[in-house]
This record gives C-alpha cells, sequence and structure tokens, in this order.
C-alpha cells in the first residue's frame, strides 16, 4: 500500500446540540423552536458556528429556511449585516466568498 490510511481522524468541532430549553422560533411563528440552523452552509458552516451565526427554530421554519428564495438570502443579509458590526475591519466577503448586500 503506498499511502497507508491515517489510523485518527481530525474531528471538526460542531455545536449542534440538542435543543433542551425552550427558546421561541427566531421566525417568530409562535412554535418553539427545535432545531439549530446554521446561516451560511456548506463550505462555510464551520465559520457559522465559530462567529455565532446560528439561530433556533421550529422544524417547519427550518425546511422553509432550506427550500431557499427570498427566506434564506434575507437572513444571510440581515446576519452579514450583524457580521460587519460585531467584526469592523474585517471582510465578510474574503471570509464567506460573497457579499449579500
Amino acid at each position: 500500500m503506498l499511502f497507508p490510511k491515517p489510523t485518527h481522524k481530525k474531528k471538526k468541532p460542531k455545536n449542534n446540540k440538542r435543543i433542551t430549553e425552550y427558546y421561541p422560533c427566531y421566525m417568530n411563528c409562535g412554535r418553539p423552536a427545535t432545531e439549530t440552523h446554521e446561516i451560511f452552509q456548506a463550505a462555510n458552516r464551520q465559520h457559522s458556528i465559530e462567529d455565532g451565526m446560528q439561530i433556533k427554530v421550529c422544524h417547519e421554519c427550518h425546511e422553509r429556511i432550506h427550500a431557499g428564495g427570498d427566506i434564506s438570502l434575507a437572513l444571510k443579509a440581515e446576519w452579514q449585516k450583524k457580521w460587519m458590526i460585531k467584526f469592523p475591519g474585517k471582510s465578510f466577503r474574503e471570509r464567506y466568498g460573497k457579499n449579500y448586500l
């Protein structure tokens, strides 16, 4: 075997703890939050977790967010503004690869 497999894999830190306390859904639908949604998915998921860009939502709203469209883009624009206030002087586009404003 030319390239042996590593004996251990690096584990990525995750912050998707099960919600055990009552939180209202971020989308103000009136239902309790049951899931955590990272605002930026795919390659930027870990950045979302590190930067605290997660919201607590109910299952139905989570499905609507992932269905795409205006809800997802509005959330990304809202959280980009929050990120730019939290990290002044840093480039959002360098970190996340796209500008949503």
